[in-house]
C-alpha cells in the first residue's frame, strides 16, 4: 500500500515537472480576408494551435465554417455560429492537426483549406468516450426491451412512428439515436423521406446529414452498407463527416481501406466504398479530379472502381439538385455535352468506365427524360464504352420503371438490337443492387420476363455470376430461385 502511494506521488511529481519544463511552442496569427470573390488566401499551411483571423472586407455578411456544408460537423468548433458582418472579424485557434476543408456557409461556392501541422493527443486522453459509454448502457437496455416489444406488436411500431416527424426529430440527437437503434439508419431515412413528401415538398438534405452522422456513431462502418442515397445523399455526407471527425483527415485513403475491407462479401465492400465515394466528393467540395485522385490511392482495383462509381453518381445527382437546393451543393463537372465529364477522363479507362455506367442519368436530364434520344446518344459514345452506356441505360430504365420487369424491358426494346443484352444486364444489376442480401426471387422474375431464349440465358448467367458477390453461403443463394439448369443449384 505504502509502495503504491509512493509511486503515485512520484508519478504526479514527474508529470508536474515535465509540464513545467516542457517548452511552450510559439504560435502565430494569420489573416484570411472574406471578399465578394471568396477567401483570400483560400489555402493556408499553419501549425497546430495557430490562430486564423477571418476579416470580412466585403459589404455583405460572410460565415467561415468547417466542411461539410451545411452542418459543419467534421470540425464543429470551427464555426462562429452566425455570419460575420462587414468590417468585422472572427478568430479561431486550430487546436487539431489535420487538413481542414472550409466553406462560406452563406456562399457555399467559396471554399478553401487550412492545413494544420502537428500531432493530436492520443485517444486515451479523452474522457468524453468514457462518459458516452456509461450513458449508452441504459440506452441499449431500453432499445433491446422496445425492439422485443415491437417484434411482437408491429402495429404499435407503426403507430408510434406515425406520431413523430423525422424532419424535426433529426435535430434531437438523443431521440433520433433511439429510433435509429430501433429501425436502423436505412429505416430512419425511409421515414425521413416520407415526412419530407418524398423529398419533393421539403428539402431533407440537412436532416439526412444528421441521421448519417448519428448512424455512423452507432454502427460505424456499417453505415455505408445500410444507407440511402435519398435526400441528395445527405446520409452518406453525414456519415463521412462523423468518420472524419473520429479518424481525422490525414492519410484518408488508408483509413478508407481499413473502413471498407472488413465487410464479408464483395457486394458489401462495394456498398461501403461506393458510399464513401459519395462522401469524398462532397468533402472535396465537388472537385472531381481531386476525388478521383483520392480513389486512385486506395489499395486495389476493386476499391478504386467502387469509389469512382460513388464519385460520378454524386456528381450527377448534385447536378440534378435532387432533394437539396442547388445552392447548397454545386458541381462544375456537368455541362450541355452529354458525354462530359466521361470524355475528360478517357486516359483512365476504369474511371471512364464507371463514368459511363452513370452517364445516361445525365443524358436523360438533358433530354427531358426521353429514353429514345438517350438510346441514340449511347450509339455515339466511344466504341469501347457503348456496351457500358447501354448498361447504364438499363439501370436508369429499371429505376424509372420502379423495377417493373415488363415496363423496363419495353424501354430496352428501344435500343439497337446489338445492345439489348447490355440493357438487360444493366437493369438486372439494379434489381440485385437494390435488394442486396435481401434478394430472393426479384432477379429470377425479371429474367423469366425476358422473351428471347438467348437473352433469357444471358440474364440468368449474369444472375448466377452475381450470387457469389451478394451472398456468403449457398443457403442464401438458393433463395433467388434460379433454375437449376442455368444456375447449377
Amino acid at each position: 500500500m505504502i509502495k503504491t502511494i509512493i509511486c503515485l506521488v512520484a508519478s504526479i511529481f514527474l508529470l508536474a515537472n515535465f509540464a513545467a519544463t516542457t517548452p511552450v511552442a510559439k504560435t502565430a496569427t494569420y489573416e484570411v480576408k472574406m471578399t465578394s470573390n471568396g477567401f483570400q488566401p483560400p489555402n493556408l499551411v499553419i501549425n497546430k494551435n495557430d490562430t486564423i483571423k477571418f476579416i470580412n472586407v466585403d459589404s455583405k455578411d460572410h460565415w467561415p465554417a468547417s466542411d461539410l456544408h451545411p452542418t459543419h460537423l467534421i470540425y464543429p468548433e470551427f464555426d462562429p455560429k452566425t455570419g460575420i458582418k462587414a468590417g468585422q472579424s472572427w478568430s479561431f485557434v486550430f487546436d487539431k492537426a489535420g487538413d481542414w476543408n472550409m466553406h462560406d456557409h452563406l456562399y457555399p461556392q467559396f471554399t478553401g483549406t487550412i492545413k494544420a501541422s502537428g500531432q493530436n493527443n492520443p485517444a486515451w486522453l479523452s474522457l468524453t468516450t468514457v462518459k458516452a459509454g456509461v450513458s449508452d448502457k441504459f440506452d441499449d437496455l431500453t432499445v433491446l426491451v422496445n425492439k422485443i416489444y415491437y417484434h411482437f406488436f408491429p402495429d404499435q411500431l407503426t403507430q408510434d412512428l406515425a406520431k413523430v416527424d423525422f424532419m424535426k426529430l433529426a435535430y434531437d440527437d438523443s431521440k433520433m439515436s433511439y429510433w435509429i437503434k430501433i429501425i436502423g439508419g436505412d429505416g430512419a431515412m425511409t421515414k425521413l423521406l416520407a415526412d419530407a413528401g418524398g423529398g419533393a415538398e421539403l428539402d431533407c438534405h440537412q436532416e439526412a446529414h444528421l441521421i448519417g452522422r448519428l448512424s455512423y456513431n452507432i454502427s460505424h462502418s456499417n453505415v455505408f452498407h445500410n444507407g440511402s442515397s435519398a435526400c441528395h445523399s445527405g446520409y452518406y455526407h453525414g456519415a463521412m463527416e462523423a468518420f472524419l471527425y473520429e479518424q481525422g483527415t490525414d492519410n484518408l485513403a488508408a483509413k478508407i481501406d481499413k473502413l471498407c475491407t472488413q465487410f464479408p462479401t464483395s457486394f458489401t465492400k462495394f456498398e461501403c466504398l461506393h458510399g464513401v465515394g459519395h462522401g469524398v466528393m462532397a468533402y472535396l467540395n465537388y472537385n472531381l479530379p481531386w476525388a478521383l485522385d483520392l480513389c486512385q490511392e486506395l489499395d486495389d482495383d476493386f476499391a478504386k472502381n467502387s469509389c469512382y462509381g460513388g464519385v460520378f453518381m454524386e456528381n450527377i445527382i448534385t447536378a440534378e439538385g435532387k432533394g437539396a437546393s442547388p445552392v447548397d451543393h454545386a458541381t462544375t463537372w456537368v455541362n450541355s455535352d452529354p458525354y462530359f465529364p466521361c470524355d475528360q477522363v478517357a486516359q483512365n479507362y476504369p474511371a471512364e468506365y464507371q463514368c459511363y455506367l452513370m452517364q445516361t442519368s445525365r443524358m436523360l436530364d438533358l433530354s427531358g427524360y426521353n429514353f429514345g434520344v438517350v438510346a441514340k446518344e449511347c450509339l455515339s459514345a466511344p466504341g469501347n464504352m457503348r456496351e457500358t452506356c447501354f448498361q447504364s441505360f438499363g439501370r436508369d430504365a429499371s429505376g424509372q420503371m420502379l423495377h417493373n420487369p415488363q415496363k423496363t424491358l419495353a424501354l430496352c426494346d428501344l435500343v439497337d438490337p446489338n445492345y439489348t443484352k447490355d440493357c438487360i444486364i444493366g437493369a438486372l444489376n439494379v434489381v440485385i443492387d437494390f435488394s442486396g442480401d435481401a434478394l430472393t426471387t426479384q432477379g429470377s422474375q425479371f429474367c423469366e420476363s425476358v422473351a428471347k431464349p438467348d437473352l433469357k440465358t444471358s440474364c440468368f448467367n449474369t444472375l448466377k455470376g452475381r450470387m457469389t458477390d451478394v451472398f456468403g453461403n449457398n443457403t442464401d443463394k438458393k433463395k433467388i430461385s434460379c433454375p437449376i439448369a442455368l444456375c447449377g443449384q
